[in-house]
């Protein structure tokens, strides 16, 4: 997993009919379970309001059915089909949902749902990420929430609970969050962890050996300690000839 905690949404026009699923479902620590909606616009609201990452959809309500629903969404969530019917395999494939589920499950299906919605959760936002141009950190210092290049950032280094970012015009942000939260936020094809104190930018590396890269920025030298840093390097060097 990706991240610590995932959110689930409930989408069901009879909320206590799934009562004993999302008791089952509590028995998922890193799963965040918001109030279940049952009707249309309490569900458009619960998107816009809070980041849905899985919803757990009944595709028979009043006023639409759930899959004309999830066309609705310009980015819909992971979906997982909780129903008390069985006869809907065309439509849960045409909305992608990642399983379709009982309301009564049994607990092995439901852990195998839970488990795939959530890679699918990560693989979503792996790619969001590698697309993107800029992180958003929260600076310990100043307490606001700064957007930074991805091309500015030379590298950062955790001393203690608090992570150093090291900016290319000389400046530094304190992000008191792990290293592998950090790269959680960050593209794999242009950031590569060398060691368990150094996450580098790779267009920021001047030079490298077995041992050590050398950055631009003053000629840092930093210790490589992670075998899998040297894998990255080659295979992104390899595709640059």
């Amino acid at each position: 997993m990706d991240k610590l905690k995932y959110t689930a949404g409930f989408m069901d026009d009879q909320p206590e009919s799934i009562t004993i699923f999302r008791k089952m479902l509590a028995r998922f620590d890193f799963l965040i379970q918001l109030d279940p909606v049952s009707s249309i616009q309490a569900a458009l609201n619960m998107q816009e309001v809070q980041s849905v990452d899985i919803l757990f959809l009944d595709l028979q309500m009043p006023e639409l059915m759930g899959w004309e629903f999830v066309r609705l969404l310009e980015n819909p969530p992971v979906i997982i089909v909780v129903s008390s019917f069985g006869n809907y395999g065309f439509e849960v494939n045409n909305i992608n949902a990642v399983a379709y589920l009982k309301k009564l499950p049994d607990w092995e299906h439901l852990k195998k749902a839970v488990e795939e919605a959530v890679r699918k959760v990560d693989e979503r936002n792996r790619i969001s990420i590698n697309k993107s141009t800029t992180v958003k950190v929260r600076n310990f210092e100043t307490k606001q929430e700064e957007i930074l290049k991805h091309v500015d950032i030379v590298y950062a280094e955790v001393e203690d609970k608090d992570i150093t970012i090291f900016l290319d015009n000389g400046s530094k942000v304190i992000y008191q969050k792990s290293l592998t939260t950090l790269m959680a936020l960050l593209p794999q094809d242009k950031f590569v962890r060398i060691s368990a104190k150094h996450v580098v930018a790779i267009h920021a590396i001047k030079s490298y050996n077995r041992t050590k890269v050398q950055l631009t920025m003053d000629d840092i030298c930093l210790d490589i300690n992670f075998k899998p840093a040297l894998r990255a390097l080659d295979l992104y060097h390899d595709n640059k000839l």
